[in-house]
Formats: C-alpha cells, sequence, structure tokens
C-alpha cells in the first residue's frame, strides 16, 4: 500500500523490465529484475553494468569475471572488466583486459552484441581509447601517444572530439 508519489521521478512497478528499471536510473530494482534471469554470460555482464553504473567497481569486476567465466571470448566483458579496473586504478590489469578484448575482437573494427540481446555495440577505436587512457594513468606516455593515434586511424569512432583531445 503507500502513500503519495514523490518529487519529480515517476517510481516504477513491479512489472517493469531490467531494461525500463536501468534507463530510468532505478539500479536497485534494475538488479533485483537482473537477479531473477538465468546467470549466463549476458546477465552477469548486466549486472557488472548496473554496478558500474553506480561506481561499484569492485562489484563490477566480480560480475564480469562471472560473465567470463560462462563465455571466454566475450570482448565486451573483458572491454567493460578493464573500464571498471581502470576506474577502481588498477592500470595494470585493465592494459591486460584491453589487450584480450583486442584478441576477441578477432581484426574487426566493431562487435555488434544486438544478436545476444546486449545493446552494446564495442568498437575497435574503443579499446584503443582506454588502452591509451590506462598507459597514461600508468605513466607509459609513449604508449598512450600510440594508442591514441591508432584509435584515430580506425573506420569507426564513437568520439571524434575525445579522440582529438587524446592526441594533444
Amino acid at each position: 500500500g503507500g502513500g503519495g508519489g514523490g518529487g519529480g521521478s515517476a517510481k516504477l512497478g513491479a512489472d517493469a523490465t531490467f531494461e525500463e528499471a536501468y534507463v530510468a536510473g532505478d539500479a536497485e530494482l534494475a538488479l533485483k529484475k537482473l537477479r531473477a534471469q538465468p546467470a549466463n554470460s549476458k546477465q552477469c555482464f548486466n549486472v557488472g553494468m548496473v554496478h558500474y553504473s553506480m561506481r561499484q567497481y569492485t562489484e563490477a569486476i566480480a560480475a564480469f569475471n562471472a560473465s567470463l567465466e560462462k563465455d571466454s571470448y566475450m570482448a565486451v566483458s573483458y572491454f567493460q572488466r578493464g573500464t571498471a579496473r581502470m576506474m577502481a586504478g588498477d592500470g595494470a590489469l585493465a592494459l591486460d583486459d584491453f589487450a584480450k578484448a583486442a584478441v576477441m575482437m578477432r581484426g574487426h573494427e566493431f562487435v555488434d552484441y544486438g544478436q545476444m540481446g546486449l545493446n552494446f555495440r564495442l568498437l575497435k577505436s574503443d579499446i584503443l581509447f582506454n588502452q591509451a587512457l590506462a598507459h597514461s594513468r600508468t605513466g607509459a606516455h609513449q604508449e598512450a601517444v600510440d594508442a591514441c593515434a591508432a584509435a584515430q586511424r580506425c573506420e569507426q569512432l564513437r568520439d571524434r572530439l575525445a579522440l582529438k583531445a587524446c592526441a594533444e
């Protein structure tokens, strides 16, 4: 039963989907919905993304680990685990994950996870850009410049301005 609505944001009902909860910014409801799903690589990846969005990097890394235990070829899980590790301050492990993500791309410019039901398209340039950031954070400035230059040479770029700034 309950009182009136809060100020501003609409509360989602119990029948809301994971996607609706996530888009609405209701991370707790999104996690509750996910935990009701089978624990496959996609579900574990989504749990990791929710934790990442809440800046809970340790929990995100654990979820991406679980995703990779179920599907060791999932480049996007290596990429997101690397990004979470970089945000948590572990540049060396982040670089290792970005290298694994790049190998799993098998030479392609992008991998679209739409057929898996994930709203995610991983670009080769995303991996290279994050490698540049991680190299920069670990003090490997020449490697950062090289990774940034490689990202700029990619056919598909998510953010040309960020890459332009990266090069400067």
